[in-house]
């Protein structure tokens, strides 16, 4: 895989915009709500190596060069079958 990589450090990220889309609450990073509590999840090792681990597989199934590469190489060859 080129270019940066992930840093599998979990997030508490705002509710805002297209972020919903990215950061599923509690699987791969927390939504902000009750910030406390969210912090308060984050003191544990388990958790915190959970969430790091399946926000770096989010982002290199889908914002790579590779992962963008692979999904225009697919549309391409959908309509050139048509």
């Amino acid at each position: 895989m080129g270019g940066r990589r992930a840093a599998a450090v979990p997030v508490i990220a705002t509710d805002l915009g297209g972020v919903r889309g990215v950061i599923r609450d509690g699987e791969n990073g927390f939504l902000a709500g009750d910030w406390k509590e969210k912090i308060e999840r984050l003191r544990d090792p388990a958790t915190r190596e959970r969430l790091g681990r399946a926000g770096r597989a989010t982002v290199e199934s889908t914002f790579t060069i590779d992962a963008a590469y692979a999904k225009l190489k697919s549309v391409l060859e959908s309509v050139e079958r048509r």
